[in-house]
């Protein structure tokens, strides 16, 4: 696969998780106490060398008060479909985010959603943990590189049912 083709394949990997954000959002909206959920801006780089100017630092706002907002990222797990009632495919560990992507987010995220490729279960990730998470080399299911991971035990997690969404 040619350089101009992998790029390809991530612009529409990045417009498809549009959906997904976008999903979790309205989702979060119908949760007490939430007061509004707003869906961060974003960008495509039009060529690969220009990724960082387009790197997104977050998806979803979550206000709660005047003064009390979260920071959001989502991420869809498309080879994985679950439901709350199965649980995470992972029973004892939930791969979060490659360290790398983590680091850069500006401010960090307060909570990783990971949503079931089947979009109807969500796992949430409370970053408040970080100092348990661990660091672990894992292949990118896209790209099939090793990349290293942070990752945390299931039982540091919270898994939602959307069946009904």
């Amino acid at each position: 696969m040619t350089v101009e083709e992998e790029h390809a394949e991530f612009q529409a990997s990045v417009r498809d998780s549009a959906k997904a954000v976008a999903f979790i959002a309205k989702w979060l909206k119908t949760l007490s106490p939430v007061r509004k959920a707003t869906i961060l801006a974003s960008t495509i780089a039009p060529t690969r060398d220009k990724w960082a100017e387009h790197s997104d630092h977050g998806d979803i706002d979550l206000e709660i008060t005047d003064t009390l907002t979260f920071h959001c990222e989502v991420k869809e797990l498309k080879r994985h479909r679950f439901t709350a009632k199965q649980g995470h495919p992972f029973p004892n560990r939930v791969f979060i985010d490659s360290v790398d992507k983590y680091e850069r987010k500006k401010p960090e995220p307060d909570f990783y959603f990971l949503l079931s490729g089947c979009w109807r279960a969500v796992v949430r990730v409370d970053c408040g943990t970080k100092p348990h998470w661990r660091k672990d080399m894992v292949k990118d299911p896209i790209s099939g590189v090793m990349k290293l991971t942070y990752i945390t035990r299931a039982t540091r997690t919270e898994i939602f049912d959307l069946t009904n969404q």
